[in-house]
C-alpha cells in the first residue's frame, strides 16, 4: 500500500504534468514577457505592408475592447496573455506611427527638383570618401524661385570638389538641385536614408561658410578622438593596410579600394571591416580572455568599460551603439547563465530597438543580420563549441572564432536572400583569416596608442602590426581568386521563411523548454564572449 507523502507526491506529478491553463495557476512572468514581446514583433513585422501616420480609431476601440473583455475571462492565465498580447500590439502600432514620415510643406523635401539654396548646420560626422565627401544637413531655410522659406529635416549633400571642408556643428549655405533619393537596382536608397530621417539628397554646386560654430560638445570630442586616432593610423602605415586597420578599429572604409572590398565580398568576410557584433564580440572575447583566471560575474565590470571605451574611440555612430547595446545586453544575459533569460535578453534587447525605429527591422539589412547572428550565436554556439575544442584560446582565438561560425551558419539564408550570392570559400577563409585578426586588432590598437608617446616606439609595434595585416590580405586575395569562390544563388522568401521555422523547431526540441528557467548544463553554458 502507499503511504500518505506518496500519495501526496503522485498528486503533485500530476498536478505538474496539467497545463497552467487548466490549473488555472498564475501564468509565470516570462510567458507574460513572451506574450508581449512576440505579439509586438509580429505585429511590426506585418504593418510593413500598411504604414499609417495614424491608425483608424477603430482599431484603438478594438483593441481597448479586447482587453476589458479579457479581465471577464475566469481563466488568469488566458485572462493575462490577452492582456499583455494586446499590449503588445498597441506598443507596435504606436511605434509605426511615430515613425512614419508625411511630407508636408514645412519639410526641405517639399521642394524636391528645384534648384535650391539651403542654410543649415552639419548635424552628423562627414563622411569622407575617395571621389567625394558627404553631409547630413539639418536645413533652417531655403532659398528658391519664390523666395527664402523657413524649413526642417535633414538633406544629405555630396562634394565632389572638397574645396571647402566643414565639420560637424558648422553653420553652411550649400546650393544646389534638391532631389529625392534614387532607387538604385537591387538597393532602395530612400528606404536606407530613412533610418535616418533623411527624404532629400543634393548634389552641391557652392559650399560656403555661415555663422558660428553650432554642435553638441560631446559629439565633437568624440569625432575629434577618432579623427586623430585615423590620422596617427594612416601615418603608421602605407595603404591599403592603414584602411583596412581602419576598418578593423573604427569601422571606417573610406580609403579601402572597391578591389579589395570585392574579395572581403567574394571570401565572405565583408563583416571584419564593419563595426558590428563581430568587432564588438573580438573586444570582449579579448578581455574576457585575458581576465580567465576571474570568476564570470567579476570580469562583467571590465568588459563594459572596455565596450565603451571601444564605442567611443570608434565615434559611437548608430551601428556601433546598435552593437554596443547587443553586446551590453548579452553581458547582462552571460550574468544569469541561464538559456530562457539569455532568450529573453535578445528579445527585450529587439524591443527597445524597434520601439525606438522599427523601420530597421523592415529595411535595414545591417540590422537584420546582426539579429540572426545574435541568435545564431545563443542557440548554435554550443555545437560550434565542439568543432573549434582544438584551437587555441590565446587572445580569445577560439571564442572569437566559435562565436562567429555560429553567426554565420544562422545568417547564410539570409545573405543568400539579400545579395543574390553564397560564398562557397567562406568558411574555410573565415577559420583560416580569423584567429588572425584580434591580435592584428591588438597590435594596431596598443601601436597607435604608444605612438602619441614614443613615435619609435609605436612604429616598431606598428611593422609587427603590418605584418600580421598583410598577411591577412594575401590570404584574402589568394582565397578570392580560386575559381567559384562565390557563386550567384537565389532564394525565394517561401524558402526563408521554411528554413527558419525548421530550425526554430529543431532548436525548440533539443534545447530547454521556452518557459522554463533551467539552469543551463556545462554543455550549454554561454560562452566567454557575449552576444553581440
Amino acid at each position: 500500500m502507499q503511504t500518505k507523502e506518496q500519495d501526496r507526491s503522485a498528486i503533485r506529478l500530476a498536478d505538474d504534468a496539467e497545463p497552467r491553463w487548466i490549473q488555472g495557476e498564475p501564468v509565470r512572468r516570462s510567458s507574460l514577457s513572451y506574450a508581449f514581446l512576440l505579439s509586438f514583433l509580429a505585429t511590426i513585422f506585418l504593418l510593413q505592408w500598411d504604414l499609417r501616420a495614424s491608425y483608424p480609431s477603430a482599431l484603438w476601440l478594438t483593441l481597448t475592447i479586447a482587453g476589458l473583455l479579457s479581465l471577464w475571462i475566469k481563466n488568469k492565465t488566458a485572462s493575462a496573455l490577452v492582456i499583455t498580447g494586446v499590449a503588445g500590439i498597441s506598443v507596435a502600432c504606436w511605434s509605426v506611427t511615430h515613425t512614419t514620415h508625411v511630407t508636408t510643406a514645412t519639410d526641405v523635401e517639399f521642394h524636391a527638383s528645384q534648384f535650391v539654396t539651403i542654410h543649415g548646420i552639419v548635424c552628423d560626422e562627414p563622411d569622407k570618401r575617395v571621389t567625394q565627401t558627404f553631409y547630413t544637413v539639418c536645413a533652417k531655410s531655403i532659398e528658391n524661385e519664390s523666395g527664402a522659406v523657413v524649413t526642417k529635416g535633414k538633406t544629405l549633400v555630396s562634394d565632389r570638389k572638397r574645396i571647402f571642408h566643414p565639420a560637424y556643428g558648422d553653420a553652411i549655405v550649400v546650393n544646389g538641385t534638391l532631389r529625392k533619393p534614387p532607387y538604385l537596382p537591387s538597393f532602395d536608397y530612400a528606404k536606407y536614408l530613412s533610418f535616418s530621417d533623411i527624404y532629400s539628397v543634393l548634389s552641391a554646386k557652392d559650399f560656403r561658410a555661415d555663422g558660428a560654430w553650432h554642435g553638441n560638445v560631446f559629439k565633437t570630442v568624440l569625432y575629434k578622438i577618432k579623427e586623430h586616432f585615423e590620422g596617427r593610423v594612416e601615418e603608421l602605415f602605407p595603404e591599403p593596410h592603414a584602411s583596412f586597420l581602419e576598418g578593423l578599429l573604427t569601422g571606417s572604409r573610406r580609403g579601402i579600394p572597391q578591389e579589395l572590398m570585392d574579395e572581403f565580398n567574394a571570401t565572405g568576410l565583408s563583416h571584419i571591416v564593419a563595426i558590428s557584433g563581430y568587432n564588438i564580440t573580438i573586444v570582449l572575447a579579448f578581455v574576457g580572455s585575458l581576465l580567465f583566471w576571474l570568476p564570470l560575474r567579476w570580469r562583467f565590470l571590465p568588459s563594459l568599460a572596455a565596450l565603451v571605451g571601444f564605442t567611443i574611440l570608434t565615434g559611437a555612430s548608430a551601428s556601433v551603439v546598435r552593437a554596443a547595446i547587443m553586446g551590453t545586453m548579452g553581458l547582462f544575459a552571460l550574468q544569469t547563465e541561464r538559456r530562457q533569460e539569455m532568450r529573453l535578453t535578445i528579445l527585450w534587447t529587439l524591443f527597445f530597438m524597434l520601439a525606438i525605429n522599427p523601420k530597421h527591422l523592415w529595411w535595414d539589412a545591417s540590422f537584420q543580420l546582426s539579429f540572426l547572428a545574435v541568435v545564431g550565436i545563443a542557440e548554435l554556439q554550443p555545437l560550434t563549441k565542439k568543432l573549434c575544442s582544438r584551437v587555441p584560446t590565446l587572445f580569445g582565438i577560439r571564442d572569437g572564432l566559435q562565436v562567429t561560425l555560429a553567426a554565420q551558419l544562422f545568417t547564410a539564408p539570409w545573405i543568400i536572400l539579400l545579395f543574390q550570392r553564397l560564398s562557397l570559400i567562406a568558411p574555410i577563409s573565415n577559420i583560416t583569416v580569423l584567429p588572425l585578426i584580434p591580435p592584428a586588432m591588438l597590435l594596431g590598437f596598443v601601436s597607435v596608442m604608444i605612438s602619441f608617446i614614443s613615435a619609435p616606439l609605436g612604429q616598431r609595434l606598428a611593422t609587427a602590426a603590418w605584418g600580421i595585416l598583410d598577411l591577412i590580405l594575401r590570404i584574402i586575395g589568394g582565397f578570392a581568386r580560386l575559381p567559384f569562390a562565390a557563386i550567384p544563388l537565389d532564394i525565394s522568401r517561401t524558402e526563408i521563411a521554411v528554413f527558419y521555422g525548421i530550425c526554430a523547431i529543431i532548436l525548440l526540441l533539443l534545447r530547454l523548454p521556452i518557459g522554463r528557467g533551467t539552469p543551463l548544463s556545462n554543455r550549454d553554458r554561454a560562452p566567454r564572449a557575449p552576444l553581440a
